[in-house]
C-alpha cells in the first residue's frame, strides 16, 4: 500500500507542478488537470464500487482514504502557491 501511495504522490505532485507552470501551454495544463481529476475519481470510484459489490468495508475505507489523500495534497499545493 505504501508503494501505491508513493506512486500516486509522484503523479499528483508532477501534475500539479505542470498545471501551475507558466512555461507550459494552457491547453496542456487543462488536459493535465482533467487527467488528474479522472485518475483520482476513477481510483476512488473503483475502490468504493468494489467494496460495495463484495460487501468489503476495507475497500470502501481505502477509497475514502485515497480521496482524502488527494484532497489534502491539492489543498497543500494551493495553500503553498497562492
Amino acid at each position: 500500500m505504501e508503494i501505491i501511495s508513493e506512486i500516486l504522490d509522484l503523479i499528483v505532485e508532477g501534475t500539479l507542478e505542470l498545471i501551475g507552470s507558466k512555461k507550459v501551454p494552457m491547453i496542456l495544463r487543462i488536459i493535465a488537470g482533467f487527467v488528474l481529476i479522472g485518475l483520482c475519481s476513477g481510483l476512488v470510484g473503483l475502490f468504493v464500487y468494489l467494496g460495495m459489490m463484495h460487501q468489503h468495508p476495507l475497500l470502501i475505507v481505502i477509497g475514502v482514504v485515497l480521496l482524502l489523500f488527494m484532497a489534502v495534497t491539492v489543498y497543500r499545493y494551493i495553500k503553498q502557491h497562492m
